[in-house]
């Protein structure tokens, strides 16, 4: 029976966790501006980021409207790169079926201390339907012209 090496065990520890996909957590979400929010870093996509998931689980009850800002921003919307405005890091995504006018996106701070979901969605008929602003649940405003698409919109939104 061999002995046990210590420097083989530490080695082999420091390299499982320089390879975790948790590292891609530990910097400020500003690295995935620019990219689309599926786009993975580091081996971790802003969307899959538990920052992100957890803001989104907690600003939406529904698991329906969770599974329309998390995976149909994945796998079937369309959707902005990624940008930032006044230290918020946001997207818009809306549905490309035809007559459809939902758009969502989120507002999240850099460091994922804060952030809100913003969804607008055609369900009274509306041609341009109104961005709702969610946090922990609640309505917490609204953005008039639907949820922001760039920097612009997303300032004055937050009133910037």
């Amino acid at each position: 029976m061999m002995p046990f090496n210590f420097k083989s065990a530490r080695f082999c520890l420091l390299l499982s966790a320089l390879s975790a996909p948790s590292l891609a957590h530990a910097s400020e979400l500003s690295a995935y501006i620019g990219l689309h929010p599926a786009n993975p870093l580091n081996g971790t996509s802003f969307l899959d980021d538990k920052r992100v998931v957890a803001l989104v689980e907690d600003a939406l009850s529904d698991p329906s409207l969770r599974a329309l800002v998390l995976a149909q921003t994945r796998d079937h919307a369309f959707s902005t790169s990624l940008f930032e405005s006044q230290g918020r890091i946001a997207f818009n995504a809306y549905d490309p079926s035809p007559g459809s006018m939902d758009n969502w996106g989120i507002s999240i701070a850099e460091d994922g201390s804060d952030g809100a979901v913003c969804l607008a969605l055609n369900g009274s008929g509306d041609f341009s339907p109104p961005g709702e602003w969610y946090r922990a649940g609640q309505l917490i405003g609204t953005s008039p012209d639907g949820c922001p698409q760039d920097a612009a919109a997303l300032a004055r939104a937050f009133g910037g």
